[in-house]
């Protein structure tokens, strides 16, 4: 069973990013709030935590809370590059809300 599906051009702007920034290839995935609007998946520069799941693609490692997975299921992760919408989409098998996966995301570092 798979967990994530991430894209050549995600990846590629993964590497991008975390190199720039001098982070280790490694993104997590998680439940975001904005304050104003619903949770939403987003993106994060961290690397596993004691019982995450994580699978390795195109050399950047993919992590997850399994609670995270109870509620969302597999994850999908595309990369938009368009005027008027760049960054990653991050869609999954049970969607969050009716927006879900629509709005493109960064990667947060902390």
């Amino acid at each position: 069973m798979s967990y994530f599906q991430v894209d050549e051009g995600a990846l590629k702007a993964m590497h991008e990013f975390l190199s720039e920034q001098g982070l280790d290839p490694w993104v997590r995935v998680e439940i975001q709030f904005t304050g104003c609007c619903d949770a939403t998946l987003g993106l994060a520069a961290d690397k596993a935590r004691e019982g995450d799941f994580s699978e390795e693609h195109g050399g950047v490692t993919m992590v997850m809370d399994p609670d995270v997975y109870k509620t969302v299921g597999a994850v999908s992760v595309a990369h938009a590059d368009e005027a008027n919408r760049q960054g990653f989409v991050v869609k999954s098998e049970r969607p969050l809300n009716e927006w879900a996966g629509f709005a493109p995301v960064g990667i947060v570092v902390r």
